[in-house]
């Protein structure tokens, strides 16, 4: 499926030496299907380069320096945002607003969205994140097992979302399906298939709010003013495609992770489970531990990195996990230590395209951290099945079957 799925190997430019090529494919990295952020080390680990050429996808540079990382992220003057996931062919299709968009325009747009992602906003949705969680878990707990991607991880923020959004929640699994084309495509659809999609949803939706603006959260946004003027409907398009792809599928990759690891460790969950005081706590440490974005930047400009020279419009790929489990940064950071603190990570980003949604994803874990532990029972993986996992701009646990022991009554 894979071989069909990736493009032929682009020619390597001229300035590229042999000894810089790494023929890496993210969206089928070796051994992703059984763990898609181990890749990413044992890439690292071999090699004393930190920085080579993956001729796959377009051709593109790949850092492999846990101290740059987190500047290239926050360096928007010298690295473009246009190009946020590749194929270069997708971005070029989504053009999402704030995420692809550079300063001075930038600026404009994300204050917008980071304005309704306020922390009093946040602090209100504690209630409904709960319920929602809540819901959910009713639904299975009496079953002893779950898969707990289709039965939670997918259903919770999708379902947050458009309640949110004000959207009919029986569009949510549809569109989340069609969402991890994006970050974790398999070959099915174009670049402008992907976009026709979307729209074809949104657009008709975006046109009414315009007309006609509510109080839920997309028409909030499109009706505020843009550098004074009033908001196009292109630019509201553009803004509610990078809401609805952030709301369907990065906390999805995030719990499925976080559930992952506490199902191998029983004495976290008793942790969390006896002390709702230290769950935020360790929802920021399991937000460090579990990075799973690999982001693109574009340079803009030529520039010399690790004895190469990445040039300009040449793309550059971010594994975010080679910044957070750095032994030189993080005192052992394969540990998950809830005490640990709050420390400056790469998960969501740095600088001023760090996710604007951040606060809502934390939101998020938290009150499934804090749900989860008061309703579930410990829980382990099904012994009997088998763990997958989907590598890709977004590495995912794809398929997580959970048992758990059921009280006799």
């Amino acid at each position: 499926m894979e071989a069909s799925r990736a493009p032929q190997l682009s020619s390597v430019p001229a300035h590229v030496a042999a000894e810089r090529i790494v023929d890496l494919d993210i969206y089928a990295t070796p051994g992703g299907e059984t763990d898609s952020i181990r890749p990413w080390l044992s890439l690292r680990d071999s090699t004393s380069f930190k920085m080579l050429w993956s001729p796959r996808n377009g051709g593109h540079w790949i850092t492999l320096d846990s101290d740059q990382i987190p500047k290239i992220l926050a360096d928007s003057d010298r690295f473009s945002s246009e190009v946020m996931v590749l194929p270069r062919e997708m971005s070029e299709a989504t053009k999402l607003i704030p995420v692809q968009s550079d300063p001075p325009e930038h600026t404009h747009y994300r204050a917008i969205i980071a304005k309704e992602m306020s922390a009093k906003y946040i602090m209100a949705l504690k209630e409904p994140l709960e319920e929602v969680a809540t819901m959910l878990i009713d639904k299975f707990r009496g079953r002893g097992k779950c898969e707990f991607v289709a039965d939670f991880s997918s259903q919770f923020p999708v379902y947050v979302f458009f309640v949110l959004a004000g959207l009919p929640r029986e569009d949510a699994q549809r569109l989340h399906d069609h969402a991890t084309q994006m970050t974790r495509p398999d070959g099915s659809v174009t670049p402008e298939q992907f976009i026709t999609v979307l729209d074809g949803y949104l657009a008709p939706r975006v046109l009414e709010r315009m007309k006609n603006p509510g109080e839920d959260l997309l028409s909030r946004v499109i009706s505020k003013p843009v550098n004074g003027r009033p908001m196009t409907i292109e630019e509201a398009n553009r803004i509610c495609r990078t809401l609805l792809l952030g709301g369907l599928d990065t906390v999805t990759s995030l719990m499925g992770f976080v559930a992952l690891f506490l199902a191998g460790h029983p004495e976290y969950q008793e942790q969390l489970r006896g002390n709702p005081r230290i769950v935020a706590g360790a929802a920021d440490e399991l937000l460090r531990r579990f990075p799973f974005l690999v982001l693109a930047r574009v340079a803009r400009c030529d520039m010399e990195f690790d004895g190469v020279t990445v040039k300009k419009n040449e793309i550059v790929m971010v594994p975010t996990m080679l910044h957070n489990l750095d032994p030189n940064l993080f005192e052992d950071p394969k540990d998950v230590r809830f005490d640990r603190g709050l420390k400056a990570h790469s998960t969501m980003g740095n600088g001023i395209h760090r996710c604007v949604g951040a606060s809502l994803a934390r939101a998020e874990l938290i009150a499934f951290l804090d749900v989860w532990h008061k309703l579930m029972p410990t829980v382990r993986v099904d012994p009997n099945d088998k763990v997958v996992h989907r590598s890709g701009a977004a590495n995912a646990v794809s398929y997580l079957p959970l048992v758990w022991d059921v009280p006799s009554t």
